[in-house]
């Protein structure tokens, strides 16, 4: 009789890009300082007493795989002294860069200490020059500039991941086709600055994109996710709104892609020409995600990968079964060999609360002569949930890791997922102010189940939606942000899987007078640090509050005016400005000081004018 371990031992997967403090396996973030603005450590370039004498600290890191002398990690240096840095590629790898406050390509250089440094050394496979591209994760035709780029000295050091500025409420778009993975949307946003528990939880989607890559999307606003785990989702679609939650400093969107164990891979953009896609720190990208439902017929799932369970003496044949998600009665197959001397393999699944095996027994198979085994195993319609998986074996009984975490879903019984359908509008022209239709009644499900709605605004200025849960509903239109076109999805729901999306546009006649606006409480000095720092809650106590505005179409002679109503509508700040060296396009910021509350506490209104026409509108909570 062969007896199962008491239990398998549950290794995490590597460190990825996901919410630090989440409680869940999967992709688990060991650093999701995520954010655009955060200081650096001090430096020491007013007091060089740093315990040893004058000096800085030089930080190195390293992204692929590759050493370093100095090894990663932080050492202390004299002040003035030369270090000398040497990358070393293993086999099959070549050395690529050094970035941070050093961009040089030669493989040993040197650095001068006359303050704290951040350098990482960047290496790549041989056989793979060229990095896989995706879109940019937000709407198509839309603006935006990157924050914090891949090994960013702030919080990105050794990732490849994007900050991008965004205010809260921001649509996010999956980059190409998947599956989702993982969605967490249950956590608060940050007032404002950073919390102070560096592992306060983000909302975050993780969709598998197939090839062996997953993108994590964190950052979101509470409640913002629009996907559900296991759903299949097109290049293009509204995935979630943008948010201010976890160790963030400001409302933005932390991008990364990871490879199937959750460590952050090398990646660009299709939208980005030249250096292999990548983004750097400053890029403005206009968007090309346009919504792609086609596309999906051609995703296929990343696959297990097979060196995960190299620790466990188990080498994998090809093909594996899928790398995230699994159906709970479907037949899957596994099989390979036993390195060592061990008789019996399993397929174990770990219970991720409780560190308890939940599934190995049934799957429990003798290697032959030659240590190879081949297991036929179907999770038993009892188990949904993320699991950790394995494959674990022994010669009295079977133990091991279980390093993979994986998404066990519940099989719908012969169903058809749904269609969303939309009909078009006779006229799609629209103006500020100015109602449309909505019509999404020729959306059918082929078994006859009751369907649900959700109408997603995916690009153009703010608008207001009767009933987003309607079959047919209507919108009106405000001013925002200056693109040309407002665009919506349509996704519906049979009670068992969700549709892939489907588009209706409308056109705007004029381009827009206002691109985006905002409050912040810190000052800042362009739209894009402006951004990171809109807020909807201000603190009356006392201290400062700054209107900013990015304008279109400005003239010579146009005034711009503000004013800031409390609870009530008293009027209790308000500001004006000319325009005289500022035709066409300009950014505009109204401060103000004060001490002492101000106005009547709750929900507060800004009004911004020009030439005395009320332009647009803010809502803020104030307290």
């Amino acid at each position: 009789m062969v007896l199962l371990a008491g239990g398998v031992a549950v290794l995490l997967p590597g460190c990825g890009a996901g919410p630090i403090g989440s409680g869940g396996a999967g992709p688990v973030d060991s650093d999701t300082n995520n954010n655009d603005n955060i200081a650096p450590p001090a430096s020491n370039e007013n007091d060089n007493t740093n315990g040893a004498g004058s000096g800085y600290t030089l930080t190195v890191s390293v992204v692929g795989q590759g050493s370093t002398s100095p090894p990663p990690g932080s050492e202390f240096y004299a002040a003035g002294q030369r270090v000398t840095l040497s990358a070393i590629p293993p086999t099959d790898w070549q050395f690529v860069s050094w970035s941070g406050d050093l961009a040089d390509s030669s493989s040993t250089t040197s650095i001068l200490m006359d303050q704290d440094r951040w350098v990482t050394a960047t290496f790549q496979p041989l056989d793979e020059s060229d990095l896989p591209c995706f879109h940019l994760p937000w709407a198509a035709g839309v603006t935006r500039t990157i924050g914090q780029d891949n090994n960013g000295q702030f919080t990105h050091q050794g990732r490849f991941a994007w900050d991008i500025s965004m205010s809260i409420g921001t649509v996010i778009a999956a980059v190409a086709p998947g599956r989702v993975i993982r969605v967490e949307d249950s956590y608060p946003d940050n007032p404002g600055g950073f919390p102070d528990d560096p592992d306060t939880p983000s909302n975050a989607v993780w969709i598998d994109h197939g090839g062996g890559f997953q993108a994590v999307y964190a950052h979101l606003t509470p409640g913002g996710a629009r996907v559900s785990a296991g759903q299949l989702v097109a290049a293009g679609q509204c995935i979630g709104l943008s948010g201010n939650s976890g160790y963030s400093s400001g409302p933005h969107l932390h991008y990364e892609v990871l490879d199937v164990t959750g460590q952050s891979t090398p990646s660009g953009f299709i939208e980005v020409v030249g250096n292999d896609g990548v983004a750097q720190e400053g890029d403005v990208l206009t968007s090309q995600n346009e919504l792609d439902v086609d596309a999906t017929a051609g995703f296929v799932e990343s696959s297990l990968p097979t060196d995960s369970f190299d620790m466990n003496g188990i080498e994998l044949y090809e093909p594996t079964p899928p790398a995230f998600f699994y159906t709970t009665g479907v037949d899957y197959n596994m099989s390979g060999r036993v390195t060592g001397t061990d008789e019996y393999v399993c397929v174990s699944l770990v219970d991720q609360d409780t560190g308890t095996t939940v599934y190995c027994r049934e799957s429990l198979v003798h290697t032959d002569a030659n240590g190879e085994f081949d297991i036929d195993f179907a999770f038993p319609e009892s188990l949904s949930g993320r699991f950790f998986m394995g494959v674990i074996s022994g010669v009295g009984g079977v133990s091991g890791t279980a390093p993979i975490a994986i998404l066990l879903s519940p099989a719908p019984s012969g169903n058809t997922p749904p269609t969303a359908a939309v009909v078009s509008p006779a006229d799609n022209s629209i103006d500020f102010g100015e109602s449309g239709a909505l019509n999404g009644s020729a959306s059918f499900d082929a078994d006859g189940d009751v369907l649900s709605y959700a109408w997603t605004p995916v690009s153009g200025p703010p608008v207001a939606i009767a009933d987003p849960r309607a079959a047919s509903t209507t919108f009106t239109l405000e001013v925002g942000e200056g693109v040309t076109r407002v665009a919506f999805q349509l996704v519906v729901f049979d009670g068992w899987d969700y549709s892939l999306p489907a588009l209706v546009e409308y056109e705007m006649a004029d381009a827009f007078a206002v691109s985006v606006l905002g409050l912040s409480q810190t000052e800042c000095a362009d739209v894009d640090t402006c951004q990171m720092f809109d807020t909807r809650s201000v603190a009356l106590s006392g201290g400062r509050l700054f209107f900013w505005v990015e304008l279109l179409n400005v003239s010579d002679g146009d005034t711009s005016s503000v004013e800031i109503l409390d609870a009530v509508g008293a009027v209790v700040l308000q500001g004006e400005q000319m325009h005289d060296e500022s035709a066409g396009s300009t950014f505009l910021r109204i401060g103000w000081t004060f001490s002492g509350p101000i106005g009547q506490p709750g929900t507060w209104s800004v009004v911004y004018r020009r030439n005395g026409v009320a332009e647009a509108t803010l809502s803020f909570s104030a307290f």
